[in-house]
């Protein structure tokens, strides 16, 4: 439980420094940022970086909250540890869409797409009847 919550935590501080190192503003054009990327190249490797990291502990996060919503709708047991981790993933996720929209946007589309693929539901149906 404490490594999820140590993801969940890391998550939220690399979207934040992804927020906070490429603001995206109403006259936002896509050459400025590339224009940024050339001046200042280490920045914006250090960005891609916590990007990856972001959506790598949000899709591990997302799987949980996806798996925890199957049990609810499958009536299987509940760990209440991983439904409040849950709702902390969901309230992280909203706090951040508003400091940031479109970044956390846009990675919660790379951690859902990622997070899906990786989930097996019917390993975890098998597990939970065995309990």
């Amino acid at each position: 439980m404490m490594k999820k919550l140590m993801f969940l935590l890391v998550a939220l501080l690399c979207n934040y420094f992804v927020i906070r190192w490429v603001p995206i503003k109403p006259s936002f054009r896509l050459t400025d940022l590339f224009l940024q990327m050339l001046m200042n190249p280490f920045k914006y490797f250090i960005m891609m970086i916590t990007f990856c990291i972001s959506f790598l502990c949000y899709s591990v996060l997302i799987r949980i909250v996806i798996e925890q919503v199957y049990s609810m709708f499958k009536h299987l047991s509940w760990v209440w540890s991983e439904v409040l981790l849950s709702i902390c993933t969901i309230a992280s996720l909203l706090f951040l869409l508003n400091v940031g929209f479109w970044q956390t946007l846009f990675i919660l589309c790379f951690a859902i797409i990622y997070g899906m693929i990786s989930i097996d539901l019917r390993k975890q149906a098998v597990t939970n009847t065995q309990l």
